[in-house]
């Protein structure tokens, strides 16, 4: 659990680039190869004298050399807020208001500031994948179905569609 913190910290703080495309990766865990596109922000309040809410996503890999079977693809989406807004944790995930996700795990981000992020973790398939680089994204909405709290946001056409890529090629550059 440790190492997953520290994966995790360690994405928060690379957050800050100018390079959407901009992949980590690691071999030290259970899989070959982890690869993971920089967080980017897709989402924040403006009026911030009443607190923040800023929504973020991020494309995972895990990848196994030996077996592709046990490869897994990943979509985190992070949400904090703090200062006396609240944002939904991010257990269900409504794209285009149609195609409808529910998160295999809900985690808590410690961060030393008095915010709260938490990372809704996404199963996804190949498939699925494929399907976030050739769609047109332009509306999400994440909710919480155990506090009830909902945020819907319209988002820059493109940006699922290069980081699903991106995470692709850096995983698979010969595809």
């Amino acid at each position: 659990m440790k190492k997953i913190y520290f994966v995790i910290i360690l994405t928060i703080i690379s957050a800050i680039s100018y390079s959407q495309c901009s992949i980590a990766t690691d071999n030290s865990g259970r899989y070959d190869f982890v690869y993971r596109n920089e967080i980017y922000r897709i989402y924040s309040n403006e009026d911030l004298e009443n607190g923040y809410i800023s929504i973020s996503v991020s494309f995972v890999i895990q990848k196994s050399l030996i077996e592709d079977s046990k490869t897994k693809y990943l979509l985190e989406i992070f949400s904090g807020y703090g200062s006396g807004k609240k944002a939904p944790s991010p257990r269900t995930l409504v794209l285009n208001r149609s195609k409808r996700m529910e998160s295999i795990n809900l985690l808590p981000i410690p961060n030393p500031r008095n915010e709260i992020i938490q990372m809704g973790v996404f199963e996804i398939s190949k498939d699925e994948l494929d399907w976030f680089i050739k769609s047109t994204i332009t509306n999400i909405e994440i909710s919480d179905n155990v506090d009830g709290g909902k945020l819907s946001i319209n988002v820059n056409p493109r940006i699922f569609n290069n980081l699903a890529n991106c995470v692709k090629n850096a995983a698979y550059p010969s595809q």
